[in-house]
């Protein structure tokens, strides 16, 4: 029995693989679950009696066997299940079937059979599958059926039945309905009643709407109807769709067909509305301010000078400038001359700046006068300052004509170029003409009401085409365009500030950023908000979020549009009303006019409704195709099977038609994803990875947080150990910020599935892989193995090489304790707990202490990173140490130098302690100004350090307060030795093992101790003339309006600003978060620099 099963197991186990789950008909709608959890039964029924033609013919193709008529009707599901998800392995269940003379059962209820399909199966072929997968299934039958379907990982319900989503049977072979031994969404039962062949379906009335059972009932039917007449006809080409259907699909659902301004170029709209409005306010960003004249004349000189130049039609000029008035005023001048622009974002690498702009072909550029260092560019450069605010602008004696200029370029030239993210690992440039964003904002049809009295703000990139929608949606409606500071977008209280203070009616956002504004507005502070639309776009909208803000301002109207650059911008359009929000369900609604969608499968055939297939656009909107690239313009621009001469964009996205004709967005085909709004097509940032000299495999995925959040997270195989921040700067040389992931796990090698294919399922997620160091190089002597076993030990890691480091193998704070005492048990190496480490090595440990790279005396503040031209003095949280800033402070190496220091626990008292902080600080940095940084209980330890620093005269400008909250009240004692206990419990299981050493145990405990006391007995009071930044984790908000727990902005009598950090408190320096975090504050120490630069140039008269 035992070499029996054993032949079983081997089986069923190479049967299944990772990548098989069961198939099922794709729901129709959300599963309503009951209380307890469970999804209420509410079955439906649906009873079909096949033509006769066809019952006929399935009889007679049966020869009498009623186990090959069940072959032949489960072939036919089978057929429409690979229709309806075109997954090529089709799992249906079959009822358990004994053919012993004797009447033996068979020992299971159910058996789960496995079928290969394609497009080139034909009925004869997947009639020969299904005889050899029933054949062998039954021969293998006598496993315990959990064992059986184990690879499949099966739900179970409450109850322990299987849940088997579909299941065919035929009842003259399987006589005993499945009844409560198997749980199913669809139960396919066929019976045989004299020469007809009847159909029974049962299905889950939560999953499934009738009409569209009815519908699958009728495409079964059509599909046999084929297949059975036509055995050699391939599965791809059998159509199930109705002349009626077809109607639906392609007229019906895409009304769109409409008249717009044929002749009308982008500038010439703009011009309009200048004669029109030109005192109005046309642009404006912080104090400057141009009306439509002023922008109209400044544009129409650099246009002149641009012509001068040679510039003609279609010609592509490129741009290089920060959001600003002189950016718009650049971008009317290139199409004022007959020009396209091809705008370069200043914050992209250089080396994608420096290809876009050769890629581009571009002989001219137009720049801000600071940013000549982002770019090497050999060709004519054309200051943009001068002509906007300088010397060659309107009160210049040399001015040029500022009149309109007699148009070379009309509404098929071209407008601008905006390059992509691109499969190969190099971006595309997508060729955008003026007629493709004219239609879209002026056309008989128009979906929005636009006017001179909007206020649109730019807050989005130029080199992301929603800025083209805000762009000319304001200034050729003769409204109002707020360009927002990068640093007021990144801040929610003050961007709500301005669209409160500048009156905004057209909002444009990605969802993530409005949920972040969307707290501040429901936390009542009073903004006085005069929004119209909330235009979402760029990623996945979740519209329960939304019910806050619609309860508050009923009469905005929120509006979802699902967008493309190669079709202009956006393709369709959804407002989100109650009934969406009730729902919590998103759809992105229907075509906008003058484009078509249409969703096929790879045939290019249309799918029927509730079919998730490749969504696919036509119509005015379409790009003429990508710069230099006619091989991928051929590949993404095709001929349509539905008008002659018509092409059709490939979108790479899947969708489903729901029956009212909206459309339900199912994500990618590909590996392209969407992060914070940002298309990234994961293989880009594979290539660059691969790219790098010892990675020989690269897998780049887009994983959930622990919060639900979308993250990029890369795994690669390499020769050698490779640092991660090493990996990171390399790509940050080749990619944009938003394209760089989160987490880099290396991997000994990639997981594979039996077909030899990457078993995504058994990649690690990346707090489960540690990231690891240098280059291996194994111990050399007996000292060097000894201590290398002990890191190993300590770290949980397989192997460790004498040049390893000990923070990059995923050491921190605590098992830095723990390293040290197990050092001393093993080696009699001591190392005083009260130094810090730069760069622990197996080898520097070895060697001896002069070269650990220890800094003396345990009050030293240790300098943490490099190289930066601005100091931060960073002060310890509740646990006392100040190693915590350790993975801040490398992401900012380069820009700012972060020094972090212990609590200082052996001072006489607390104004001694406080004035020792002082001390070290001047010795580090003898004349101010000074910046200094607190996380947690930091915050207030810094408050202190910098009103004492003000009383002895020391200048301190600016402060950051990172999740740390005024402390107003004392801490009773009871709640403080609750706190030692909590901070204590946080070690884990090794490190309380550690604590039973009696000299760490003191150590630790006294430093611990000493933080809380302080802690217990402080009260922050007074005020400091310092700028407070204060930066808050959005997991926190709750935690402090549920304790009423006071912000920073009282104590000081400067300014005062907040911002929103990603994730929980306790994870904001740790890995998972860190990369958010330090964004925001080396945005926050940029400003710093300036501010401090300005006010020294004030004081040295400058």
């Amino acid at each position: 029995m035992k070499s029996l099963f054993e032949k079983e197991e081997r089986y069923w186990s190479g049967k299944f693989d990772a990548d098989d789950s069961l198939s099922f008909l794709p729901y129709s709608q959300s599963s309503k679950l009951s209380a307890d959890g469970e999804a209420a039964a509410e079955p439906g029924l649906l009873h079909r009696t096949l033509p006769s033609e066809i019952s006929e013919r399935i009889i007679c193709l049966a020869n009498g066997s009623d186990l090959a008529l069940y072959m032949i009707v489960l072939a036919g599901v089978k057929s429409l299940l690979f229709k309806y998800t075109r997954r090529d392995q089709v799992l249906v269940g079959m009822p358990s079937y004994s053919a012993d003379p004797d009447g033996t059962p068979p020992p299971h209820d159910i058996l789960v059979i496995k079928t290969s399909v394609s497009r080139e199966t034909t009925l004869r072929t997947l009639l020969g599958g299904i005889k050899a997968s029933i054949g062998e299934a039954l021969e293998h039958q006598h496993l315990p059926f959990r064992k059986m379907v184990e690879p499949l990982h099966l739900d179970y319900t409450g109850d322990g039945l299987p849940v088997v989503n579909t299941v065919a049977s035929f009842a003259p072979i399987h006589p005993e309905p499945l009844g409560n031994r198997v749980a199913a969404d669809t139960v396919f039962r066929f019976d045989r009643q004299n020469h007809s062949i009847e159909l029974e379906i049962s299905f889950d009335g939560q999953r499934y709407e009738r009409a569209f059972v009815e519908q699958a009932a009728d495409h079964l039917v059509r599909l046999l109807s084929v297949l059975l007449f036509q055995p050699d006809l391939e599965l791809g080409q059998a159509d199930v769709l109705s002349p009626d259907e077809r109607e639906t699909l392609l007229k019906r659902f895409n009304d769109t067909e409409t008249g717009f301004e044929r002749g009308k170029t982008i500038y010439g709209l703009f011009e309009e509305q200048a004669e029109l409005y030109p005192d109005n306010v046309a642009a404006v960003m912080n104090e400057r301010q141009l009306t439509y004249r002023e922008l109209n004349e400044r544009s129409n000189r650099l246009a002149r000078k641009l012509r001068e130049t040679g510039v003609e039609a279609d010609q592509l000029v490129a741009i290089l400038a920060e959001r600003s008035l002189d950016m718009v005023v650049g971008i009317l001048a290139i199409l004022k001359a007959g020009g396209a622009y091809v705008p370069v974002d200043p914050d992209y690498p250089e080396e994608r700046i420096r290809f876009m702009i050769e890629d581009s072909g571009a002989p001219l550029l137009l720049i801000q006068k600071h940013l000549h260092e982002k770019t090497d560019f050999a060709g004519t450069r054309l200051e943009l300052d001068d002509f906007v605010w300088g010397d060659r602008g309107a009160d210049s004696e040399g001015a040029l004509d500022a009149s309109n200029l007699e148009p070379i370029s009309g509404p098929l030239n071209l407008a601008y170029v905006i390059y992509t993210s691109g499969t190969t690992g190099r971006p595309k440039g997508t060729l955008i003409e003026h007629k493709n964003v004219v239609r879209l904002l002026f056309n008989d049809k128009n979906l929005f009401d636009f006017g001179p009295s909007d206020t649109w703000t730019l807050f989005h990139s130029f080199c992301f085409d929603f800025s083209v929608w805000e762009m000319y949606g304001a200034l050729l409606n003769g409204g109002k365009l707020v360009i927002v500071p990068p640093l007021t977008a990144k801040n929610p209280v003050d961007f709500l500030a301005l669209l409160g203070r500048e009156q905004v009616t057209i909002l444009n956002q990605t969802p993530t950023y409005f949920y972040q504004l969307l707290r501040k507005v429901l936390a009542d502070h009073p903004y006085d908000l005069r929004i119209r639309n909330v235009i979402f776009g760029g990623e996945a909208l979740s519209p329960l979020l939304l019910k806050g803000f619609k309860t508050k301002y009923p009469e905005t109207k929120l509006i979802n549009m699902y967008g493309i650059t190669e079709t202009t911008v956006h393709v369709t359009y959804k407002e989100i009303t109650w009934v969406e929000m009730e729902a919590a369900k998103s759809n992105i609604g229907k075509p906008i006019p003058t484009l078509r969608v249409y969703v096929l499968d790879e045939n290019r055939r249309p799918v029927p409704i509730g079919v998730a297939g490749e969504m696919y656009v036509a119509g005015e909107g379409l790009a003429r195709g990508y710069l230099n690239r006619p091989d991928l313009t051929a590949e993404k621009f095709v001929d349509s099977p539905f008008a002659e001469g018509e092409k059709l964009y490939r979108s790479g996205d899947l969708a489903a038609w729901l029956p009212d004709g909206n459309i339900e967005y199912l994500g990618r085909i590909d590996h392209q994803v969407k992060i914070r709004g940002y298309r990234i097509e994961l293989d880009e940032i594979e290539t660059q990875l691969l790219k790098i000299a010892a990675v020989q495999e690269a897998k780049v995925l887009d994983r959930d947080d622990a919060n639900g959040q979308k993250q990029l997270v890369a795994y690669y195989v390499a020769e050698t150990r490779l640092a991660v921040h090493e990996l990171k700067e390399e790509l940050a040389k080749q990619l944009p910020g938003y394209m760089i992931p989160s987490h880099l796990v290396q991997l000994s090698r990639m997981p594979l599935t039996p077909n030899g294919k990457i078993d995504r399922k058994a990649l690690p997620a990346p707090e489960e892989a540690a990231a690891r160091g240098a280059e291996y190089v194994a111990p050399r002597t007996l000292l060097e193995m000894k201590i290398a076993r002990v890191w190993q030990d300590t770290l949980g890691v397989p192997q460790v090489g004498v040049k390893d480091n000990f923070f990059e193998l995923g050491g921190n704070s605590l098992s830095l304790m723990r390293l040290v005492q197990a050092v001393y048990d093993e080696t009699g190496i001591e190392i005083p707990l009260n130094r810090q480490f730069h760069n622990v090595t197996v080898e520097a440990m070895a060697f001896g202490e002069g070269d650990l790279g220890l800094d003396k005396g345990g009050d030293s503040f240790i300098k943490l990173n490099k190289v930066g031209n601005l100091n931060v003095f960073c002060f310890p949280p509740g646990s006392g140490f100040g190693i915590g800033y350790r993975e801040l402070a490398s992401r900012l190496d380069g820009r700012s130098v972060l020094y972090s220091i212990d609590f200082i626990d052996d001072a006489v008292d607390y104004e001694a302690m406080l004035n020792r902080y002082v001390d070290e600080i001047v010795r580090i940095q003898p004349e101010g100004p000074y910046v200094l940084l607190g996380y947690c209980f930091g915050g207030n330890l810094t408050f202190e350090v910098a009103k004492t620093m003000e009383k002895r005269g020391y200048s301190v400008t600016d402060v950051l307060m990172v999740d740390s909250w005024i402390k107003h009240t004392l801490t009773p004692s009871e709640t403080s030795e609750k706190e030692l206990e909590e901070t204590l419990a946080d070690f884990d299981e090794e490190e309380k093992e550690l604590m039973s050493n009696p000299l760490v145990r003191e150590r630790v405990h006294r430093k611990v101790k000493a933080t809380l006391a302080y802690e217990a007995q402080l009260i922050n009071s007074g005020t400091i003339p310092a700028r407070i930044y204060e930066l808050i984790a959005k997991d926190s908000e709750a935690f402090r309006l549920e304790h009423q727990l006071p912000s920073w902005r009282g104590a000081t009598t400067q300014a005062y600003a907040d911002y929103r950090l990603e994730g929980a408190h306790e994870e904001l320096l740790e890995l998972a978060r860190v990369d958010e975090t330090a964004i925001v504050i080396r945005d926050i120490l940029e400003q710093v620099k300036r501010q401090i630069e300005a006010e020294a140039g004030v004081l040295h008269g400058s």
